[in-house]
């Protein structure tokens, strides 16, 4: 009977196999050639259970296909149908077997099909042949173009055969070969896992400060999803990127994923309405597409129930996953508490900044004002504050991050986000056998695996053992390919190992899946610049500045002027770092070497480098074994007149073994050559040069210029 050709009826739907057509209700619909070939595998069979294997055998050769990819298509049909996968008449899911066609339909044979078998003509074989023409082309065009595949299912035939055969064989060739490049340059077609991007939700009505909390659903929805294995979740999208209103087809091609889950939620009081769908990025089809509306105690519920939609329409039935995510995303009972979750995992998203960085941490702090017990909160808190110390040289982070992460850690059972947030903790603290043991804890968990990966990795480099940490980053991005954070990890440690060139291809990678994350463009120009490729470095620094001014920021486009020899436009620049961000010991420095070269009030230059001191020691009190800080020590006393503490400090940042080898002894050669020391300061600058220091970092140096200017001029002498 498959080769026969038939004319299927129920409902309101008739299927001719004979002229590959649909037509339901009198209108005819454009079924993709892969949803159509499903429809009659199931046709042939009703009532029978069909193994998901056996039909992607038959449809698509099982070549590099998930079964994410069926559950697409039969969610295709079930829209083009009219059915429902909750309700269904037609299709029926059989979680863990396949599918069923679960009513009989009437079959008969056309009329030129039987004439055909009583006595053949030269006209039933230019139909037949014309059907299978069709046949062909839209499995060929499958691969390369739905839309066009659709065009030919609806009518928009092929010559036949008998009319002109060498035109009709070319576009089934052309056909074929354009399905064979785009399978082999659409990086959604080359991976054998299902993909799917969460837009940011968008917040109907309310005040506009209310975004955070369609922001922070997103955020968590996100999150439970990236857990789930066998399914890549791309970077979140912010709130203000452009990409939120494209096309779901221009957006797929952009992400490389299958699917777009997007929703809308409207806040009145107490009652929630949440409209969330999935969209096919292939055909722009909505997978499926629900309405909540209830009162805030259902969120959870509601989360849950969207999360694991999702899953079942990319992966197939996943009970246990269902009941995974339904878990992951109801983590407390108070409404109250996740609200100020929520606020906090806003703030806490980049850009990052130490003001946002504390606002996240006054949020979690009221979430667990409401519920003590709240443990991913706590697990929050903890990672907050190991951030506020680690990238802003927050002192007194340190000691709310020992407190916040201890309470976490006693939560039974800890939250795996917990774990990851101690191990960085420790790491940062140069406790390693510490850290490895709670990144290992962290590793066992899916939600957290990746970046445990990545602070495993971060541990074996500080140990030196460059081969075990590339292994690990290797593990994470395989873990997820998707994660713009994790390849700009990867990129820093290319950084600290004195790798600039592959650094700036890891953050170029980076900014492709996340273009607008401000702290990564910085860091991006700050590796130019350090290539001396001034104007890259700049125009990357402004694209920063232009999606959020940072101290960071600020303060590197502060040194590419100084590097320049615009000290005095430098000095503008480092000011406005410092009042963003005023504890951080390096801007301090940064302003006082700003002001010495531009010919400010030596009052003033003292005044500047003491405070760059005070906020060094302080840090050190926590971290005494920072290299780089050590030899930031060492630079701000002899500029203080500290000759026998800046030399002894020279000595203990070079035997610290922490820090980037490079950046300490360019340091410590300019706090040698502003002693006098020529020969110690040439021997430094050495160093910095074989640990992979750019030459153009020694000429932008204006004390050691002063310093080699001088030698040269006693030589002459």
């Amino acid at each position: 009977m498959p080769d026969e050709a038939r004319i299927y009826r129920f409902g309101d739907v008739e299927v001719d196999t004979a002229a590959h057509r649909v037509v339901r209700g009198g209108r005819e619909l454009a079924l993709e050639p892969k949803a159509y070939s499903v429809l009659l595998a199931l046709l042939e069979h009703p009532g029978h259970a069909i193994a998901r294997d056996d039909l992607l055998d038959r449809v698509w050769g099982h070549r590099h296909v998930t079964p994410g990819v069926l559950n697409r298509v039969v969610a295709q049909l079930r829209k083009a149908l009219g059915d429902e996968a909750e309700h269904p008449h037609y299709i029926q899911t059989l979680h863990a077997v396949g599918y069923r066609f679960m009513c009989a339909p009437e079959i008969s044979v056309p009329q030129e099909a039987a004439e055909a078998e009583i006595s053949p003509s030269m006209e039933g074989r230019e139909i037949s042949a014309d059907a299978e023409a069709v046949v062909a082309a839209g499995e060929a065009a499958d691969a390369a173009d739905t839309d066009a595949a659709a065009r030919l299912v609806a009518g928009e035939r092929a010559p036949p055969w008998g009319w002109a055969p060498g035109l009709a064989l070319l576009l089934v060739l052309l056909v074929a070969a354009v399905g064979w490049w785009w399978r082999g340059s659409d990086p959604a077609l080359a991976r054998t896992g299902a993909a799917v991007a969460v837009r940011p939700f968008s917040m109907l009505g309310g005040s506009e400060g209310d975004v955070w909390f369609a922001e922070g659903l997103a955020l968590e929805m996100h999150d439970a999803l990236a857990g789930v294995p066998g399914l890549e979740v791309a970077a979140l999208m912010d709130g203000d990127d452009p990409r939120r209103s494209a096309d779901v087809r221009e957006l797929g091609r952009e992400l490389a994923v299958d699917a777009i889950l997007d929703a809308s939620i409207r806040r009145d009081g107490d009652r929630l309405r949440i409209s969330a769908r999935l969209s096919d990025t292939r055909s722009g089809y909505v997978l499926w597409s629900r309405r909540y509306e209830h009162s805030m105690a259902e969120l959870f519920a509601t989360q849950g129930a969207i999360a694991g939609e999702v899953v079942e329409s990319m992966l197939g039935a996943m009970p246990e996953q269902r009941e995974s995510l339904r878990r992951r995303l109801a983590p407390t009972r108070s409404v109250a508490a996740f609200d100020a979750y929520l606020r906090g995992l806003y703030l806490a998203r980049a850009p990052a900044t130490p003001e946002r960085s504390s606002q996240a941490a006054e949020a979690f702090r009221a979430a667990l004002a409401e519920d003590a017990g709240f443990a991913r909160a706590q697990a929050a808190l903890c990672t907050t504050e190991t951030a506020r110390f680690e990238y802003w040289n927050d002192v007194d982070a340190h000691k709310r991050a020992l407190a916040a992460c201890a309470r976490a850690a006693d939560f039974e059972p800890a939250p795996p986000e917990a774990a990851l947030a101690l191990g960085n903790l420790e790491r940062v603290g140069g406790d390693f056998d510490r850290a490895m043991a709670q990144f290992e804890r962290a590793a066992a968990d899916p939600g957290t695996a990746a970046m445990a990966q990545v602070g495993i990795a971060k541990v074996h480099a500080a140990r030196g053992q460059a081969e075990l940490a590339e292994e690990h980053f290797r593990q994470a991005l395989a873990l997820a390919p998707a994660s713009a954070r994790i390849r700009a990890e990867v990129g820093f440690q290319a950084y600290r190992d004195g790798r600039i060139d592959d650094a700036i291809g890891h953050y170029r990678e980076s900014l492709a899946l996340d273009p607008d994350n401000a702290g990564n463009w910085n860091t991006y120009g700050f590796l130019h610049m350090l290539r001396g490729d001034t104007g890259e470095a700049a125009r990357a620094f402004e694209r920063s500045i232009a999606i959020r001014p940072t101290a960071d920021v600020l303060a590197n486009l502060g040194t590419l002027r100084a590097w320049s020899g615009e000290h005095a436009a430098s000095v503008p620049l480092y000011r406005r770092a410092l009042e963003l961000d005023p504890d951080d010991y390096v801007n301090w420095g940064l302003l006082g070497d700003g002001l010495r070269e531009s010919g400010a009030p030596p009052g003033d230059v003292v005044e500047t480098f003491s405070e760059a001191e005070r906020r060094v020691r302080r840090y050190l009190a926590v971290d005494p074994g920072d290299g780089y800080a050590l030899a930031a020590l060492g630079w701000y006393c002899a500029n203080l007149g500290k000759r026998d503490e800046a030399l002894e400090k020279v000595g203990l940042a070079r035997e610290s073994g922490r820090g980037d080898p490079a950046e300490i002894a360019l340091y410590n050669a300019e706090t040698l050559a502003l002693l006098g020391e020529r020969e110690a300061s040439r021997a430094e600058v050495a160093r910095a040069l074989r640990e992979g220091l750019d030459e153009a970092r020694i000429r932008a140096s204006p004390v050691l210029q002063k310093a080699q200017a001088a030698v040269s001029s006693e030589g002459r002498g």
